[in-house]
């Protein structure tokens, strides 16, 4: 088969384009017959039909709504490991499934966002046998005697450099 399917339109732009009449309805809802799962319907992200990348999956939860976790694959054919999860609450974990904050970051939620903006729980290993991160203001205490060094964060990458008293 060539060609787009649509849904609602006569000229889809992809493999399967959906317009839906109403703004604020839900052009697409994915519905599991099963009433009794704690697992709702997914969304997978494959290559071919066979390598595994990611899937988003919902889950049923205690007194009706639920959560959904972001998983991946490691090797593209193994189970997929949860990466990220939205909680029903509204808390979100990188690194976690069982966020406690507004964001938790690290199976040990070693960085937490409250719901009020507040960091909390910040730790960085300066390597210097200090592990606090001060203030947020870039700033990281290195040793006993106050002297700090800069604390930069570029690309993903995080960089120390030149203490000063």
């Amino acid at each position: 088969m060539t060609g787009n399917v649509g849904i609602g339109t006569t000229t889809p732009g992809a493999a399967l384009g959906i317009l839906a009449g109403n703004y604020g309805n839900a052009a697409l809802v994915l519905s599991d017959t099963n009433n009794g799962v704690t697992a709702g319907v997914g969304i997978e992200f494959r290559v071919a039909t066979s390598n595994k990348l990611a899937r988003i999956l919902p889950s049923l939860t205690a007194g009706g709504g639920g959560d959904l976790f972001f998983q991946m694959s490691a090797d593209g054919s193994a189970a997929y490991d949860t990466k990220m999860t939205v909680r029903k609450a509204g808390n979100v974990g990188i690194g976690t499934t069982g966020p406690t904050a507004l964001l938790s970051v690290g199976s040990a939620e070693a960085f937490k966002v409250t719901s009020l903006g507040a960091v909390t729980a910040a730790t960085i290993d300066t390597g210097y046998g200090a592990n606090e991160l001060y203030g947020m203001d870039q700033n990281v205490l290195t040793s006993s005697s106050p002297a700090f060094a800069a604390l930069t964060i570029s690309s993903g990458n995080i960089t120390l450099s030149g203490a000063s008293a």
